[in-house]
């Protein structure tokens, strides 16, 4: 049912857990699928320096949030935007199912709430 690539990742997730000292924080949940999704960022100067991601999901799930943890590392806050079904695809192969199609727009809705999460702690710590 998945490709090798899927279950590879699945198998052995990077960038799982807390991380610590993250200054971002999204979080959703899907009612379709069932699938929970937490991303933590370390944003510096407007760009990515670490991500890691708690989820509560399956196969693809797993695997997609680990990849997405690779794709956005080193990238400016305005080049979230550029992730696209294309990079996934380049590293996972092909994606056909109904739920990968909802999980991109799951895993690009918390990366929103995330970078939501910076601005609104930035905020407040300029307040201070």
């Amino acid at each position: 049912m998945y490709n090798e690539k899927v279950i590879q990742e699945f198998s052995n997730p990077k960038n799982v857990g807390v991380l610590h000292g993250h200054n971002a924080q999204g979080t959703t949940s899907n009612e379709v699928t069932n699938e929970i999704i937490r991303l933590y960022l370390l944003i510096n100067d407007g760009k990515i320096q670490d991500a890691k991601f708690k989820a509560f999901g399956g196969v693809e799930c797993i695997a997609m949030c680990s990849v997405t943890c690779d794709l956005i590392k080193g990238l400016g806050l305005d080049a979230l935007q550029t992730l696209s079904a294309e990079k996934y695809t380049s590293r996972l192969g092909e994606l056909t199912s109904d739920n990968s199609k909802l999980l991109l727009v799951q895993i690009k809705q918390t990366l929103d709430n995330a970078v939501a999460d910076y601005y609104k702690r930035l905020a407040k710590a300029q307040k201070k």
